[in-house]
């Protein structure tokens, strides 16, 4: 959702992410255009940068605005996400409605991706008292989140507790762990 310049953790961490991928993809032949929902993200070197007009959502936005906005975000990448046929996607999670929406989008456009994932939804949802576990939209989210990571090629996730909570049945997707900001070891 953020790139830097914007202040935060989640920028930093996708200009990690937008460089390696860089790195790695343009010696190969592939380009790397990067859809993002704030600012004026700084330009790299062979990156693409498109910012949506308007699609930042705020934590501290009321619920009603905040699903509205993420839902909106959404379909913004997802229609960014599969023009002209991609290789591929790197989905990051959260802004989680807008990642349900774009994995879907892939997933109907048969465009592999692969999910990063950094909280665990709809349970924050829950947790936060947002959402009765029992509550049919609670349901229906849990369902959409595991529709989501089954149909991801790979699911990179910030912590070890967040690989038990997203594994697809049967192990059929693998999970790698790269955590915020520290090596391996700790």
């Amino acid at each position: 959702q953020h790139m830097p310049p914007f202040p935060g953790g989640a920028a930093l961490r996708g200009d990690a992410v937008v460089t390696a991928l860089s790195a790695t993809l343009r010696p190969l032949g592939y380009g790397i255009r990067v859809v993002t929902a704030a600012g004026e993200p700084r330009r790299a070197d062979g990156v693409e940068i498109d910012v949506l007009p308007s699609s930042d959502v705020e934590n501290a936005a009321k619920l009603a605005q905040r699903v509205g906005g993420e839902l909106r975000l959404g379909w913004q990448v997802g229609r960014r996400l599969t023009r002209g046929r991609p290789a591929a996607a790197y989905i990051s999670s959260p802004a989680f409605l807008a990642a349900l929406v774009a994995s879907l989008w892939c997933r109907l456009r048969r465009v592999p991706y692969v999910l990063e994932v950094r909280d665990i939804y709809p349970q924050v949802y829950m947790h936060a008292g947002l959402l009765s576990g029992s509550s049919l939209a609670y349901r229906l989210l849990l369902a959409a989140s595991k529709y989501m990571y089954t149909g991801a090629r790979r699911i990179i996730v910030v912590t070890q507790g967040l690989r038990a909570s997203v594994a697809p049945p049967g192990g059929s997707v693998p999970i790698d762990c790269i955590y915020n900001g520290y090596p391996e070891s700790l």
